[in-house]
């Protein structure tokens, strides 16, 4: 794991982290990172959240999570909690953070498989939790798990933002990005103009736009492209994509 200064991109320090890192949550009242790593592609029976000081750039701890496939996490800012997707379980774990061990896990309704992605509305106690098999957007209550809600949702979602500002859910999904709000789906948008063959990579969100990523070949090119689709969530224009190598 790897530290650039965002400013100038000079490298500040790196920390060691086990293989096939993927999902990371980072706590702004700390400093720390937190890191999912390991599991199936470490061909060990338990998955690993790093611990990373980044003021230091050095890891505090490892923590051992009971399953080898684990995905998205998410951490409460008004409290110690840590949300994490046990996929290879098909059931989210609830952690303190100060004590690195589960305090809770909720199983997913039956027939729910491959929670992927999260997003966390905290100030209403709403956890989003999106599986792919089948496709569902499960609302839970963040205080004791309690299914309060699902929808319908778009294929292989990779990640999922929350806009806290106009109460809507961005799912990237394959060849799709969904938006919905508290009760229904509000669009679901495709990536024109480039023919997606693979499943979506993360999104990113920001006050004034969505961006997803599309790993995906284009027309009588042999170089893998990506392409990047960014979304005004603000109008009702259309997605802008933008091809990169």
């Amino acid at each position: 794991m790897k530290i650039y200064d965002s400013e100038t991109y000079k490298p500040l320090g790196e920390a060691k982290v086990s293989i096939d890192a993927d999902s990371i949550a980072y706590d702004a009242a700390t400093s720390n990172l937190y890191v999912v790593s390991g599991g199936r592609e470490a061909h060990t029976p338990y998955s690993l959240i790093s611990v990373i000081d980044t003021n230091n750039t050095r890891k505090l701890r490892d923590i051992k999570i009971p399953s080898d496939h684990v995905e998205a996490i998410t951490l409460e800012k008004s409290g110690p909690r840590m949300f994490i997707n046990i996929t290879g379980q098909n059931a989210v774990g609830v952690m303190d953070r100060n004590k690195s061990e589960l305090s809770a896990k909720w199983p997913l309704p039956a027939g729910d498989k491959l929670n992927v992605a999260m997003a966390f509305d905290e100030a209403n106690h709403r956890l989003f939790v999106v599986t792919r098999n089948p496709g569902k957007l499960i609302v839970m209550n963040s205080d004791d798990g309690k299914v309060i809600a699902d929808l319908p949702a778009v294929g292989m979602v990779d990640d999922a933002a929350y806009d806290a500002q106009h109460k809507r859910i961005y799912l990237a999904g394959d060849q799709f990005l969904d938006v919905l709000n508290r009760r229904m789906r509000i669009t679901t948008l495709c990536s024109p103009g480039f023919p997606v063959r693979f499943g979506p990579r993360p999104e990113f969100w920001c006050p004034n736009s969505i961006a997803t990523i599309w790993p995906s070949r284009i027309m009588r090119v042999r170089k893998p492209k990506f392409a990047c689709m960014t979304f005004n969530h603000k109008s009702s224009e259309l997605p802008v994509n933008h091809a990169t190598a």
